[in-house]
């Protein structure tokens, strides 16, 4: 019975289970058993095994409950899975837009505060002008008081002025009656009569009379006023043939006039001249100004002169170029916009003649065709007065200059390759005149020696005036920013080559000073 018990419980073995019957047989009978105990034990087994088989089924339902319950477990965790990956997903998603937003307002936040700061220096400039304003009133207040108590003094100076120079403030001439030597009376010669000197019959009592008030007449009040002098008689022979026995009386002024309106008798001279103070004149008279009784003056009138050929021969000359024209010559390729456009390319258009010999010094810019201008351009003018010229230039983003050249630099700009031709060095441009300097100093003519940062605040201002908005070429087009902030020296005349250097167009070779003295004074 040991034994059977011993191979049922071999044959129950799960290990062995999977061998087959025949092994297991063999293995037994090596084991020392017999067929019938073999046969038993087989016999055993098999009702072991269905009841295996039924704990099997058990288990099995068991286990078919409890893999329902793990589904459902399973599935929960799944969903609690997706759950987390598609929160965290979404949080990333927010931060990282969020992120973009806070990226996004901090330059906002930036020019918040530069508009807040710039609100508040506004507002310092507004009470500071308006500071200025009321001390300019205020001003303005006592120069009026001044230039009432001006006028004041002025009147009292000129009443003061009347009162002094009044003909009662001064004492009537003595009245000297003229009388005759005794030694003269008693020659045959005393029959000789008074005439005056230079008598001439073709002088009117009018000419006579004025001649001697305008000898009489003062500055202030045109009155007549008495001197102390009286006129020189001369006491001629009838014939006139003995010069040495003249004689001299002394008479009042009074009684001379009242002699020279006698028609009979000789006529005064004032001291004008032989003809009277009409034939002086430069104009003839257009009337007769009545003074008094006894004279009339002339009225003449005087037109009013204008230089305006004064300092024509030095004036500077400048030819117009259009925009209109400028425009045309890009369209048809005749001048490259992606380069610095200067006096030489311009002139080697051969549109523009320019003769320093005829005091022109280069070109202007007029505003005509400023409404179809549309190319960024770095233009370089002698002269420009127009405002719609410039903004017409600078609100397609391209930039002008002003720039003077003497006579000297004209001529080798003017023909580039026949001054190179020659091997001569490029001269140094010299500075403007003094008449000049104020116009090329001046940020609004966008001179070449003002200062590039109020040139920058014109550029704004202009735009605001006229109502455009300045591109920012920097950042489209880096190249084109490039070539537009290229800027001559001002002893410098081409772009590229300095003063002083020698071109070579046969060797095609440029030759440079080194002597000390030449490049300090092609640099000076």
């Amino acid at each position: 019975m040991k034994k059977i018990d011993v191979a049922t419980e071999f044959l129950r073995n799960p290990k062995i289970a999977s061998n087959s019957i025949e092994n297991k047989r063999e293995f037994l009978r090596k084991k020392g058993l017999t067929d019938f105990e073999i046969n038993h034990a087989f016999n055993i087994v098999p009702q072991d095994d269905g009841i295996k088989n039924n704990r099997i089924e058990e288990l099995s339902q068991t286990q078919q409950q409890s893999s329902v319950f793990r589904k459902i477990i399973t599935d929960l965790a799944i969903l609690g899975l997706l759950a987390t990956a598609f929160i965290t997903i979404k949080r990333w998603f927010q931060s990282k837009n969020k992120n973009e937003i806070v990226d996004a307002l901090l330059p906002l936040q930036t020019s918040v505060r530069d508009m807040c700061s710039s609100i508040a220096k506004l507002e310092q400039s507004v009470n500071q002008l308006t500071k200025s304003v009321n001390e300019i009133k205020e001003k303005n207040t006592d120069a009026s008081s001044c230039s009432v108590s001006i006028n004041e003094m002025k009147q009292e100076i000129q009443t003061l002025k009347g009162l002094l120079l009044s003909r009662q403030q001064f004492p009537s001439p003595p009245q000297i009656q003229a009388r005759i030597p005794s030694w003269q009376l008693e020659t045959d010669k005393s029959k000789s009569g008074t005439r005056f000197l230079n008598k001439k019959s073709d002088i009117t009592d009018e000419k006579i009379n004025q001649q001697a008030l305008n000898s009489l007449t003062s500055t202030e009040d045109n009155d007549l006023t008495q001197t102390n002098e009286s006129i020189i008689v001369i006491n001629k022979n009838e014939n006139g043939t003995n010069p040495d026995e003249t004689m001299t009386t002394e008479k009042p002024i009074d009684e001379q006039l009242n002699k020279a309106s006698d028609p009979d008798d000789s006529k005064i001279k004032a001291n004008i001249g032989r003809k009277g103070p009409i034939a002086r004149e430069s104009l003839p008279p257009w009337g007769i100004e009545p003074t008094n009784a006894n004279g009339r003056l002339p009225w003449i009138l005087q037109i009013p002169k204008e230089p305006y050929y004064e300092g024509v021969e030095e004036a500077r000359q400048y030819l117009p170029m259009s925009l209109r024209t400028l425009q045309r010559l890009i369209d048809l390729r005749r001048i490259n916009p992606l380069k610095p456009i200067d006096l030489p390319v311009l002139c080697n258009t051969k549109l523009f003649a320019i003769d320093p010999e005829q005091r022109q010094f280069g070109l202007q810019l007029v505003d005509d065709g400023a409404d179809i201008f549309a190319t960024p351009i770095n233009l370089e003018v002698q002269w420009v007065s127009s405002e719609v010229a410039i903004a017409a230039i600078e609100r397609c983003g391209g930039v002008l200059t002003t720039r003077y050249f003497d006579p000297i630099s004209l001529t080798s700009l003017i023909d580039a390759k026949k001054f190179f031709e020659r091997s001569e060095p490029i001269p140094r441009c010299d500075t403007p005149p003094i008449n000049a300097i104020e116009f090329y100093t001046n940020a609004k003519n966008r001179g070449y020696l003002c200062d590039p940062d109020l040139i920058r605040e014109e550029r704004h201002i202009l735009a605001q005036k006229f109502g455009y908005t300045i591109p920012d070429i920097s950042k489209t087009n880096p190249s084109l920013y490039n070539m537009l902030r290229l800027r001559k020296d001002p002893r410098q005349i081409f772009y590229g080559l300095e003063p002083g250097w020698v071109i070579n167009l046969k060797d095609k070779s440029i030759h440079k000073p080194k002597d000390e003295k030449y490049e300090k004074f092609y640099h000076s």
